[in-house]
């Protein structure tokens, strides 16, 4: 379950990260693209020499330490909304990554019998494979019903609750607001063109 749950989190980067930093951040294709360059780097040029440093240590206490900065790093994003800010966030992610995946796979090969090491290996695959199936439709659904826009729209767009607004588009260029409280309808809405006098 800590696999599949780690590997839902990560499949975000993949599916409703990239739209959260374009709708909410306002960050361009080439900029997201840039915050998760973060990643990239820090995972060649730092991984390695950190777990190798990390050998010594017990492996469950760094895969709870890990787990704890991959959870973080997702719930401090509506804190801001800059490019620095969003790629210190990809950085406490991915300091997560680098102390949790590589040592869940030493955690589960120290804890598996010597017989059975390569059948916990294949059920450590299979969830991250069942992550990957789910983790996107999860990540999307959560993202469409729970997200600051779909909070918005629930009061903004048509509703027939008596005080809110309904926004309905009539063209690229306007937008008709209107309450569903009744309204004292002005003279000019009803304004007809004057008779023409021909004689």
């Amino acid at each position: 379950l800590l696999t599949i749950s780690l590997g839902v989190i990560f499949v975000q980067l993949l599916s409703t990260y990239p739209l959260y930093m374009r709708r909410t951040y306002g960050l361009a294709e080439n900029r997201i693209g840039s915050v998760l360059a973060v990643n990239t780097l820090m995972i060649v040029f730092l991984e390695m020499p950190l777990v190798h440093w990390l050998s010594r240590f017990a492996p469950g206490r760094i895969v709870a330490w890990g787990a704890l900065f991959f959870g973080a790093s997702f719930p401090l994003l509506p804190l801001g909304r800059s490019f620095g800010f969003a790629a210190l966030c990809m950085a406490v992610l991915t300091v997560g990554e680098m102390l949790t995946l590589p040592m869940l796979a030493t955690l589960i090969a120290n804890r598996a019998p010597a017989s059975s090491v390569g059948r916990f290996q294949g059920m450590f695959s299979l969830a991250f494979t069942v992550a990957f199936v789910i983790g996107p439709l999860l990540g999307t659904w959560v993202y469409g019903s729970w997200s600051a826009e779909a909070n918005h729209s629930r009061y903004i767009c048509p509703g027939k609750t008596p005080g809110r607004i309904e926004v309905t588009p009539r063209t690229s260029h306007e937008k008709r607001w209107r309450s569903n409280a009744p309204l004292r309808q002005s003279s000019w809405l009803h304004a007809r063109p004057a008779a023409v006098d021909k004689g």
